[in-house]
């Protein structure tokens, strides 16, 4: 559940302070929303029971909210386990105990950070996320941060920026001719899974189903055994190396880069559950792998959209079907669900 949640962390502690363990350590976690920690008088899922509240609807977007007419208390909770005291005063957890070393100080940081959210999200329908975490030990405070980051800036002009743009909305116009698809789609699960880095709590946060929409995209183009879906896994990495070598991409990119992400799909908590967690140095390494990820994906989209405009290339044909043929399992659910509205009808 946490194999993309491991960041490696450091403390950052003032210039000249110093700690020394064993010590007594406090913790400070801050949640968001903080509406349902009665924090902050928004537009949330938590309203007042007794209390008129207003509704809220975005028409545009499909979220519905809403917001009493006065806000939940700070709340202002405390229970004491393995030898500490957890506290949720407001939109703040503190957790105060004594460790042995910054080792134990670090474990226990990563414990509450990765468990305790989804606990909380059990109960509170605004699922809480921490967005900082800092504390003390003995008297000397600290902060818990990212030892390291890695992003993509890109530079630019109006012109540059007007010149892709115009690329942009001629090519979604008839630039890739008619029948496209199944780069459409491509780009379609591209787009989910930039959507997902740039919409979590940090790019890290829904980084498994991203790896899930980057493999998507690889198999749509290229992992065509048949017209209608992508079948097993049997041949499947060999027919997207394959592809990606028909739209001219080194090979290195190809083993280092792409087939990658494929394996990390079906081999490690993508598209199955996972309990186990590996060492923490292997985790960093796959992490390095998928911070290259975004921009490698969008160099080969981009790569692939102007081939087929410019007639270089062409991928296999799909026929866009207005009726799709389910599997069995599949055609049960369909069946058991339309049974159930016409029984709603009557």
């Amino acid at each position: 559940m946490l194999t993309y949640q491991l960041q490696r962390r450091v403390f950052r502690i003032a210039d000249g302070a110093a700690w020394e363990f064993p010590n007594d350590v406090e913790i400070e976690f801050w949640f968001e929303p903080q509406e349902p920690f009665g924090t902050r008088h928004g537009y949330s899922r938590t309203v007042l029971r007794g209390v008129k509240a207003t509704m809220l609807y975005n028409a545009n977007n499909g979220f519905c909210s809403a917001r009493s007419e006065r806000p939940l208390d700070p709340v202002d909770v405390c229970v004491q386990y393995d030898n500490a005291t957890h506290l949720i005063r407001g939109n703040k957890l503190y957790v105060r105990g004594r460790c042995e070393t910054a080792e134990e100080l670090n474990n226990v940081i990563y414990s509450i950070h990765g468990l305790i959210p989804p606990m909380l999200n059990v109960f509170l329908l605004d699922s809480p996320f921490i967005t900082v975490v800092q504390g003390k030990v003995g008297e000397t405070a600290f902060r818990w941060e990212f030892a390291e980051t890695r992003f993509e800036l890109e530079t630019t002009s109006n012109d540059r920026q007007e010149e892709v743009l115009l690329k942009a909305l001629s090519l979604h116009g008839s630039g890739l001719g008619a029948d496209s698809h199944r780069l459409r789609a491509a780009l379609g699960y591209f787009y989910k899974a930039c959507r997902l880095i740039a919409a979590g709590n940090g790019p890290w946060e829904f980084m498994s189903e991203t790896i899930l929409n980057l493999t998507k995209s690889l198999e749509i183009l290229f992992d065509v055994p048949s017209n209608e879906t992508s079948q097993g896994e049997g041949g499947s990495r060999d027919r997207i190396r394959n592809g990606l070598k028909c739209v001219g991409v080194e090979a290195n990119l190809i083993e280092e880069i792409f087939i990658p992400i494929t394996i990390l799909r079906n081999e490690f908590d993508v598209g199955h559950g996972r309990l186990a967690l590996n060492s923490i140095d292997d985790l960093q390494l796959i992490y390095g792998l998928l911070a290259k990820a975004e921009t490698e994906f969008r160099r080969l989209l981009r790569q692939i959209v102007t081939g087929v405009s410019e007639g270089l290339f062409t991928l296999q044909p799909y026929t866009l079907k207005v009726e799709a043929t389910y599997s069995g399992p599949m055609q049960g659910v369909i069946e058991a669900l339309r049974a159930k509205a016409v029984g709603v009808k009557n």
